[in-house]
């Protein structure tokens, strides 16, 4: 929501434009104009160029904001995110002791169906079954090092059918790979963390790790 109203306040800002000390001029520049005469396809982009310049003041502005929408070529009338109903919401974070984060979590995350997060700080003082969360997660795959580092956990929806594939966990250590269906098709949703930005070991095992997984399934998300 808070995107379409930025994208609404564009459409009708108008802009102030002062010459000299006491002169002002307001020019009011109105897109969804632009694009509704350019998507009719009644007039080139030089007459639309034309017509908006015709008693505006501030020419090389207007020409520069005009020709950036129109090489843009694929600006609807209300852009945004998509809302269809079929789709799932996915999380990645990376929290630096999830401990510590649960409440901030609970109060902004749980609108999201997958949660994967990064460097847990989760050991065995904490049992695996344990939801931490809510009830609304099935009983996260977990993969602990130590409380003081690393550590990654992935959380699914109840209301999504998902399995554990520990069988694509071979390559990466600190990797879970979960199958989901979703939208009648298996995806498969693999959540790594790597200590190091710059580790070649990491990534060839990584692309050991893809090609692998592109045999069960063609479709992949990597967080």
């Amino acid at each position: 929501m808070s995107w379409r109203m930025a994208i609404g306040n564009f459409y009708n800002r108008a802009y102030s434009l002062n010459y000299g000390r006491n002169a002002g001029v307001l020019v009011t520049f109105n897109p969804k104009a632009i694009l509704s005469l350019q998507y009719r396809k009644e007039l080139s982009a030089v007459h639309i160029i034309y017509r908006l310049l015709l008693g505006l003041f501030n020419f090389q502005a207007t020409l520069s904001i005009i020709m950036l929408v129109l090489l843009s070529g694929d600006i609807e009338l209300n852009p945004g995110p998509d809302q269809n109903d079929s789709s799932v919401s996915i999380l990645h974070c990376n929290t630096r002791s999830i401990r510590s984060k649960l409440d901030y979590i609970r109060d902004n995350f749980l609108d999201f169906e997958i949660l994967c997060f990064a460097e847990t700080h989760l050991d065995f003082t904490v049992p695996t079954d344990t939801k931490l969360l809510s009830d609304s997660y099935d009983t996260p795959y977990r993969k602990d090092r130590t409380k003081h580092g690393g550590g990654i956990l992935t959380y699914v929806s109840s209301q999504i059918i998902h399995r554990h594939r520990p069988d694509l966990e071979i390559f990466c250590q600190e990797s879970i790979w979960i199958g989901c269906r979703l939208n009648k098709q298996i995806y498969l949703i693999g959540n790594f963390y790597s200590p190091r930005t710059s580790d070649v070991h990491f990534f060839e095992s990584l692309n050991r790790n893809i090609e692998m997984a592109l045999e069960s399934s063609a479709n992949i998300i990597l967080v």
